[in-house]
């Protein structure tokens, strides 16, 4: 049986032709992985279809440019880090638009110990 590939360029639907597809595989098999595959990323389109970007979902995609005109002339002040928090004030010289940056302590790189042992010797 021949492998099938998935297409090299992108498909561009409406809600509607995805609410028409996801009804279509409700009447089918759920057996073959590719098409639970295709009708899980259907599910996933429509939710992202439904929900507005917003400008903070915007700059966290592309934190290089600028969240309201989307200009890559951004300047940032010097870090603040507080515990385990960082902040940094950040402007766009081509909107004025000013905003602050924050950083959260997620993980750490460890030299010479485990980070995740629990032994403390």
């Amino acid at each position: 049986m021949k492998q099938s590939t998935a297409p090299t360029t992108p498909i561009h639907l409406t809600n509607a032709q995805i609410n028409e597809l996801i009804e279509a595989g409700h009447c089918t098999s759920w057996e073959n992985d590719d098409f639970t595959s295709a009708i899980k990323a259907l599910f996933e389109a429509k939710e992202a279809l439904s929900k507005p970007e917003t400008l903070l979902s915007r700059y966290l995609k592309n934190p290089g440019h600028c969240p309201v005109c989307q200009d890559s002339a951004i300047e940032g002040d010097e870090v603040v880090i507080d515990a385990n928090r960082a902040t940094q004030e950040v402007s766009c010289t081509e909107c004025s638009a000013e905003w602050i940056d924050e950083y959260r302590l997620a993980s750490i790189d460890a030299e010479g110990f485990d980070p995740e042992s629990t032994d403390t010797n």
